[in-house]
């Protein structure tokens, strides 16, 4: 009886697998073998490239800063931005009437300052002097132009070297070792210049 039912379970089991079998054969002869050409592509050799997306400032290798001489209104500008431009083109035109009346006003200081030299030559010729001593501020310009002046005029100019200043000890040397020499008669300390005066006590 036992051995009945064995044999009963196990051909209940092949039976099954059987079936299974045959329908998996089945659905597999009855799919279609078309594939939408959509979902096919052609194997092909290439390059791969690989893209980088960073943010960043673009500078160039040389930069140049242009700056006008003379400052003033823009009246008019020729070129615009990332213009290529050449040596010697106009780029921009000032405002004429704010210089025109600048220069005017200099030509009137240097109008005033030629005729307050003058008065200072024609005093010191009625006067009958003929040596000028000279002192003061600052070595490298305004004493160097005094003796330069003083020098085309005819005049003997000495120059107290120690009774004169100026902002560093460089721009004493340049005045007092290398220019001034070039124009004043001597070049003497104070001590030196008192010694050749004659005093008369009464």
């Amino acid at each position: 009886m036992k051995q009945s039912r064995k044999w009963s379970l196990i051909s209940g089991v092949i039976v099954a697998l059987a079936a299974a079998a045959a329908w998996g054969i089945s659905t597999l002869k009855g799919a279609s073998s078309t594939i939408d050409p959509t979902r096919l592509a052609t194997a092909e050799r290439a390059t791969m490239t690989r893209s980088v997306v960073a943010t960043g400032k673009v500078e160039p290798i040389t930069k140049i800063e242009i700056k006008s001489k003379a400052n003033g209104i823009i009246e008019k500008l020729f070129v615009d931005v990332d213009q290529v431009v050449t040596s010697g083109q106009v780029l921009i035109e000032l405002d004429r009437e704010n210089l025109t009346a600048r220069l005017r006003e200099a030509r009137a200081n240097f109008q005033a300052a030629e005729a307050a030299r003058a008065a200072a030559i024609a005093q010191l010729k009625k006067n009958g002097i003929h040596q000028l001593i000279v002192i003061g501020l600052i070595a490298h310009t305004c004493v160097e132009t005094t003796v330069r002046y003083a020098a085309e005029l005819g005049y003997e100019v000495t120059v107290v070297k120690d009774a004169t200043a100026s902002y560093s000890d460089k721009e004493m040397h340049a005045a007092l070792e290398v220019n001034i020499p070039n124009y004043a008669t001597a070049i003497v300390s104070a001590y030196e210049l008192v010694e050749t005066f004659h005093f008369t006590f009464g």
